[in-house]
């Protein structure tokens, strides 16, 4: 903290005394602030707070990370809990030393006795007591094997743009249910594939999958791309191709089986970069056509002026043919005049059809309307977007709660000087008709210093998404603005965030890019990777004491054809403590990484889930009622002759197709069209008649 402890506390040293004295006549050994007056920080109790009371904590945050019984020493948990998390942590610790500094007298733990320390009220922005649900993180990363180091190599990166990479991506690779981690070295150091054996342990296995000792890789993005049920990894390889980032500047892996990948670059059609020019950065899947097959976005930070030859790609999948570029075609010229970091494809008006999302530098960030038939459009000034001066990283959901999701872009905020109006992240609020109104400001999401990797994720499960951003830039001599910058955490408070990221536990301070979430010890509640450029990967495990309940939903798509994989494009809609949450299905790119393609829904208090509603992109509606909270619930795609999707084929399904002949688009034709043509003729009444 910036402001000193005497100055943001107001003591009450005559009352604290006079309890203590009391208790001390008593004899007591007190347990709580309420009954004896206990001071904030006297962990052991004895109305002294000092060096003793620091190893005290230290002790108890030890114990309580082996699971081993609290130390003799500790006579009050509240007292040394003093980041009021519900918890004796390392982050206790921290504060311990510097109250022994900084406090000139003791405080009452709970002068005003509401069940919560008064120096959390003081100093904590945002509801601190541990009953209004405080986010704990802990970093766990060698205990659960997941040591990795990105070093890139600062020679083969042009402009020396070697500083912005350190991709992620996060996948059940061997679908055996929990999920796996591919973490980028960078060039300098390994790859690696940690496999998880359960319970969030994880090994080593990337030689055994096939994977090279290390490529110059800057970003990563995991989808089912052949839909065989495995989960394929696709990495790019940013930077001079003739100093050695490769001459096809990327490779897709085909996963085999779910026990090793291939080099299927060529086979597939993406060995498409030029010798001598920049390859690509950021990357993401999803089916911009509708037809079941994942297309695939990429990103250059290279804009036309340098390379003629369009760094930025948008690649069809024609399935047995591989990839096909339609960037000519369905976007144009624009193409060659963003300096792209990270595409998203996201349906952000509710058409079915997936919007293109571009952050971007300098200005070129772009929302890429879908207009249908392999069309984008740019409405980027039209929908009040593009206000970010430097787009990175980025994130969509629906923040504010009312069923639309909003997009946030991470950029780089600048102190001293001002830049300007455009200054720092944008949350643009979803408005409906592809309208925005740009909120960062005032939501308090603003300032995240120099932003890289940003997550849309509920930590403390009530119900809110809250915002995750990772950020640095590196200095000479250290001393910069962005240098050693802590990692933001923006937790949602209904529409409004306050940045606890302090208080949690979330100590990044190196320079954090990749940022990806998963579940890795299958507690239901997410954990946190972070990809540190020129330093160790970081796994945050959510430790948050008195979380909400939860709901997981995973997508299986394989019994319909006309669906992409995972449920790329699904909509999930669920209601539960008298409220609507909405998740959209696309692995949530953020930059230069990718998170598992499953939904995660924070529960509140809630026990049971009173409706799950699953839109598929091509019309059909799943509805599933009074689902139990606690669980991975997997919902199967319905076949594509059961239209009204109510798991049967009949006559119901007969006269929906015979009432739409002919339409060609939106819902109701998407789900008619049993055949995947186009437009619902003949042929799909043949084909349910068939089927039924």
């Amino acid at each position: 903290m910036s402001v000193p402890l005497r100055d943001s506390l107001r003591l009450n040293a005559v009352t604290s005394a006079l309890l203590a004295c009391l208790c001390a006549a008593l004899g007591a050994r007190p347990a709580a602030a309420a009954s004896c007056g206990l001071w904030y920080g006297d962990a052991d109790g004895n109305f002294r707070v000092d060096l003793g009371d620091a190893l005290c904590i230290r002790a108890a945050a030890q114990a309580a990370r082996a699971d081993a019984p609290a130390p003799a020493c500790l006579a009050s948990v509240a007292a040394a809990d003093l980041d009021c998390d519900g918890a004796v942590t390392a982050g206790d610790v921290r504060f311990a030393l510097r109250q022994t500094q900084e406090l000139p007298q003791p405080l009452a733990l709970d002068g005003d006795g509401d069940g919560c320390a008064d120096a959390c009220e003081a100093l904590c922005p945002g509801p601190a007591c541990p009953r209004n649900g405080a986010i704990r993180l802990e970093r766990r990363d060698a205990r659960a094997g997941l040591v990795a180091w990105n070093a890139p190599d600062p020679q083969i990166y042009p402009g020396g743009q070697w500083w912005m990479h350190a991709g992620l991506a996060v996948a059940d690779f061997d679908r055996d249910g929990h999920p796996d981690v591919f973490a980028a070295g960078g060039g300098g150091a390994p790859d690696h594939l940690f496999i998880n054996t359960g319970e969030g342990a994880f090994v080593d296995q990337t030689t055994l999958w096939g994977l090279p000792a290390g490529l110059c890789i800057a970003g990563a993005a995991a989808a089912d791309v052949d839909g065989d049920g495995f989960v394929d990894l696709f990495v790019t390889a940013y930077g001079w191709t003739q100093e050695g980032a490769r001459p096809d500047g990327q490779r897709f892996y085909r996963n085999v089986a779910g026990h090793a990948f291939e080099d299927a670059t060529a086979a597939f059609g993406l060995d498409f970069s030029v010798a001598g020019l920049p390859s690509p950065m950021g990357a993401a899947f999803g089916d911009f056509d509708l037809d079941g097959d994942l297309d695939l976005a990429v990103t250059s930070w290279w804009a036309a002026a340098n390379n003629p030859t369009r760094g930025n790609r948008l690649l069809r999948n024609d399935g047995a043919d591989g990839f096909v570029d339609v960037t000519a075609h369905a976007i144009g010229a624009l193409a060659d005049q963003i300096w792209g970091f990270q595409p998203a494809f996201v349906d952000m008006d509710g058409d079915l059809l997936p919007e293109l999302l571009l952050s971007a530098d300098f200005g070129t960030s772009r929302y890429l309307r879908n207009l249908g038939h392999g069309k984008f459009q740019d409405t980027t000034v039209s929908s009040g977007l593009g206000l970010d001066a430097n787009g990175m990283g980025q994130a969509v959901g629906d923040f504010d709660g009312d069923g639309r999701l909003d997009w946030f872009v991470s950029s780089i905020h600048q102190t001293v000087p001002p830049s300007g109006k455009n200054n720092g992240n944008m949350l643009y609020r979803n408005l409906g008709g592809h309208h925005y109104a740009e909120i960062a400001l005032d939501a308090g999401v603003n300032d995240g210093g120099w932003g890289w990797g940003a997550l849309a994720v509920d930590l403390d499960q009530d119900g809110w998404l809250d915002l995750v951003q990772v950020n640095g830039r590196p200095s000479p001599n250290g001393t910069g603005e962005w240098s050693g910058e802590r990692a933001k955490l923006f937790r949602n408070e209904g529409g409004s965030f306050a940045e606890v990221a302090a208080w949690s536990g979330l100590e990044h301070t190196d320079q954090g890019r990749g940022l990806a979430a998963l579940d890795a010890d299958q507690d239901g509640d997410l954990d946190l990777l972070v990809g540190t450029n020129t330093g160790p990967l970081h796994y945050y495990e959510n430790r948050t004491p008195r979380a909400g309940g939860w709901l997981q939903v995973a997508l299986d798509t394989r019994a319909n054809r006309l669906l992409a994989p995972q449920g790329f494009g699904a909509r999930i809609v669920i209601a539960a403590g008298g409220r609507e949450q909405v998740r959209y299905v696309d692995g949530a790119p953020s930059f230069l990484a990718t998170s598992e393609a499953v939904a995660h829904f924070g529960l509140a208090g809630a026990a049971t889930v009173d409706r799950v509603e699953v839109h598929w992109p091509r019309g059909q509606v799943t509805r599933l009622r009074d689902v139990a909270a606690g669980q991975r619930l997997v919902v199967k795609a319905p076949f594509p002759a059961d239209v009204n999707a109510d798991g049967r084929v009949d006559g119901a399904d007969l006269l929906l197709v015979s009432q739409r002949q002919g339409l060609a688009k939106g819902a109701a034709g998407l789900a008619a069209d049993v055949d995947g043509d186009g437009v619902v003729g003949p042929m799909d009444l043949a084909l349910v008649a068939a089927a039924m």
